[in-house]
């Protein structure tokens, strides 16, 4: 096979990653502007993030994306299991509600976990008015290519996955150009790109950061957080 047919073979692939990554169909819908976070929070009150709810169990994460709100719950300053509220109108009539939200997904059936989280939606009824979505706007839901191939292809949708295919594309991509580069070119690029990760890491200590403005985050990002694959090789 020619250079030029590689060239083009690859080309294709880099195109398929980016159209995977950002294919999306637009809907509007109720959204949660940014600068809402202390709104968000008032909805715990009397809990506020880190403490406790119930037996042991604490309030650890409150994450704000534009169409949700994920609720961590932990023991210590783990989170071990979350439940997710959502518009009303995204759920089927028997999930469980406040004035406002309605249950997406929760929590594992266990009752202490159940405990916690019966604990929190009460608070949120006792602070919710019915009045917390106020706009409606265009929102690019996850139905990208990757969303629409058959479950047999559950790898290719995992966003750990296809940030690795697209690091070796782009690794061979580089070989291939600095192959016939000046030799301190082959010498000091891989050492500008470790220098690079180190300094990303000691740039990015570990903090509680409060409720998690995510409703401005980038599908792709998020796709890599949210990954079934990273969060196996995570917790090993």
């Amino acid at each position: 096979m020619s250079f030029g047919l590689v060239r083009q073979f690859l080309a294709a692939l880099a195109s398929l990653f980016v159209f995977a990554f950002c294919a999306s169909a637009f809907a509007a819908q109720p959204v949660i502007e940014a600068g809402r976070e202390a709104d968000v929070l008032r909805l715990f009150a009397p809990y506020g993030l880190g403490s406790e709810v119930a037996a042991g169990w604490r309030l650890s994460n409150v994450a704000i994306r534009q169409t949700e709100i994920e609720v961590g719950l932990g023991q210590a300053s783990e989170q071990d299991a979350s439940f997710i509220l959502v518009h009303p109108t995204r759920t089927p009539s028997d999930a469980i509600r406040t004035p406002s939200f309605a249950v997406a997904r929760d929590v594992p059936d266990q009752p202490d976990v159940r405990a916690v989280r019966d604990a929190l939606i009460q608070a949120i009824r006792n602070n919710d008015d019915g009045k917390f979505w106020r706009v409606e706007r265009e929102v690019a839901p996850a139905t990208g290519l990757t969303q629409r191939l058959p479950r047999s292809f559950d790898l290719f949708k995992d966003g750990f996955v296809l940030s690795i295919a697209g690091a070796l594309l782009i690794f061979a991509l580089a070989i291939r150009v600095a192959w016939n580069a000046p030799r301190y070119v082959r010498i000091a690029l891989p050492l500008i790109v470790l220098a690079g990760a180190a300094l990303r890491l000691t740039l990015a200590p570990a903090s509680f950061l409060g409720a998690w403005p995510w409703s401005r985050r980038w599908p792709n990002w998020y796709a890599i957080w949210t990954s079934p694959v990273f969060s196996e090789i995570a917790s090993r």
